[in-house]
Formats: C-alpha cells, structure tokens, sequence
C-alpha cells in the first residue's frame, strides 16, 4: 500500500483504496449548492439514502433552534423588562383576569396592573430574586410600582401566601388596615374589602404596621387585622383560649381598655406568652400597663437596667432590650424594623 497517498493523497493509490473512494465520491462533501443530479447513474447509494441523510439534518437543525429558542427564553427571564416589572405569573389554574383580561402563564405583570382570581382560580406571581406569591381564589391585587430594591403588592381583597427569599425589608404587601413588611419568612395573609383578615407565619418574621401601630410576628404566631384600626396584638396560634378572647376584646377598644380584659389577660398568659404581653406594654396605658408590667415581670424577668419607670415610659431602648428575656431571638430583629422604607 502506498501510504504516501493516504496522508497526502501523493503517489498512486492502492487499487483497494481507489475501489473505496470510487464508492464514496457520491457522498463527498461539496461546497456548492446541493443537486442531486450529479448522483452517478447506477451509483450504489440509493434515493432513500439521500433522504435519509438530509432527513437527518433537518433533525439536527431543529435541535439547534430549540436549544437556541431555550436559551433566548432563559435570557428573557433574567433580564427583564426593567418597564414590565419582575413578577410573572408561573402558574395558572381556572379562568383568572389581569386588567380584566384573561391571564395565561408565563405572562409578566406591568406595575399597577390588577390580578382578580374567580371562585376557582389560583394564580403563582414569581419574582427571580424576591420569591413566589400565590395568590388564592376570589382575591384582588395590585402589582405597585417602587423604586429600585424594593417590591410591594397592594391586597384588595382575598388572600395569598407568600415564600420569600429576598433580603428582609424589602418585599411588602399593602392592605387597607396596613402593611406587612416581610423579614425574611414564609406566611399567609387574608383581608375581606373593609380590610378585616388574619396574618399567620409558618417561618422568619413579619412586621405590621399602620400610622404608627406597629406589631412583630414570629413564626407559629398570629395577629389579626382590624378594619380601620391597623393591626392587633398578635398571640402564638396554640396561645390559651382565654388570653385570645382578652386580647380581642382589648384589640377592639385600645382607647378605653377594660381593666377585667387585663386582668383576663395576664391571668392566662404562660411564661411562652409573655411575647403577647410585651405587644400589650406598648399598646396600654395607666393601670393596665402597670399590670402587665406585673406579670411579665414574673414570666420574663428582664435586665437590671429595664425599669418599671422606663417602661412604662415606653421607652424604646428598655423595651427592646427586655425583648432578649423573652427567647424569640435577638433584639436586633428591631434594628431591620426601624430601617424599613417608609410603609
């Protein structure tokens, strides 16, 4: 064999050789356009083997435009349309409307745009570097526009639940009787028209507020919001029946609180509910603060320099610090409390 000619196809080829590629001329590639009248007549490579291969192209070019397709989509998603705003429905379930149109998947939501979900619809909003919302049926809500690194919704009505992973402070959702600031957790929120509802945390904190009533909520917590009044005491959901009933009924005359609430009150609160009462100290004055004062004394005894006079002051700095008595974490919860955008 003349092996100058396989490397360098110099000399004369081996007539084995020449036999092979006299075989394969018909499929040798050519740079010019494709004509299948060249073929050789009588040629061993068949008509169906010429669809074969072309076939076999056309498959390989539709891979490359479903991955390119995939790739345009995925950038797409991370970068979005900074006029558009982050969030965008995933998933769709029922006959749910965006500004009285019907809302399909994968459609992202404009700032100030109202989701309405019927009897039987759920919708899930996601946001790549905020987290999922879903919001629940029969519920109204408003994507609100905000300024860089900050997220917010405005809840009509209904419900949701929310998984957040942004950093705590930046994500809130709007209702008529106040804002919940998400402090890094996972919770559900319901509100009627009037703005009467119930927040519940499954995990972090989530901080209420309304024109200066303010209540924290750890996980395993609660709290009730009063149409026109802002947020209420919150309690442990597995807090005594009788300490929620005192609670509510203070909750609903905080200008006024009965003495009997009160004494209702700290009477059924365990050493695990001193956190209620803590919200209590802020929210009572007069006699009724001096007995709160009392009992969370004894459930929760706090550092020396926390004194009744400062207490019942309200000052900031002593009722903080009795927070860490309390075993709900560390009192610099409140330093990302107090740094909150404006609510």
């Amino acid at each position: 064999m003349n092996d100058d000619y396989i490397w360098n196809r110099s000399g004369t080829p081996d007539p084995d050789v020449a036999r092979l590629e006299a075989l394969l001329e018909p499929l040798r590639h050519r740079p010019s356009t494709l004509d299948f009248s060249r073929v050789p007549a009588g040629s061993s490579v068949s008509g169906s083997s010429w669809t074969s291969r072309y076939g076999a192209l056309a498959i390989a070019a539709s891979l490359v435009l479903a991955v390119a397709t995939g790739l345009w989509a995925t950038w797409r998603w991370r970068t979005p349309d900074a006029t558009a705003g982050p969030w965008v429905a995933t998933e769709v379930h029922g006959a749910p409307t965006v500004d009285s149109g019907r809302l399909r998947r994968d459609t992202r939501i404009a700032p100030d745009e109202w989701i309405e979900t019927d009897p039987t619809s759920v919708v899930r909003l996601a946001a790549e570097s905020v987290g999922t919302v879903e919001v629940r049926p029969g519920s109204r809500i408003r994507i609100v526009p905000t300024g860089s690194g900050q997220y917010r919704l405005a809840l009509a009505k209904g419900s949701l639940r929310a998984s957040i992973w942004a950093p705590p402070g930046q994500f809130a959702v709007e209702t008529a009787s106040g804002v919940a600031l998400d402090l890094g957790c996972i919770y559900s929120l319901e509100v009627d028209g009037q703005g009467a509802g119930r927040l519940r945390v499954a995990s972090g904190w989530v901080g209420l507020d309304s024109h200066g009533a303010e209540s924290l909520v750890p996980a395993g917590a609660s709290c009730t919001l009063r149409a026109g009044l802002g947020p209420g005491t919150p309690c442990f959901d597995d807090a005594p029946a009788a300490l929620v009933e005192a609670v509510s009924q203070l909750d609903r005359r905080p200008a006024a609180a009965p003495l009997a609430s009160v004494r209702a009150a700290v009477a059924a609160a365990r050493s695990r509910d001193g956190f209620t009462l803590w919200h209590l100290l802020w929210r009572l004055d007069g006699d009724g603060a001096a007995l709160v004062y009392e009992r969370l004394l004894l459930l929760a005894p706090p550092p020396p320099f926390v004194t009744r006079q400062r207490v019942l002051a309200k000052d900031r700095d002593a009722l903080e610090a009795w927070w860490e008595s309390l075993g709900l974490g560390s009192s610099s919860l409140f330093k990302m409390w107090r740094a909150r955008p404006a609510l």
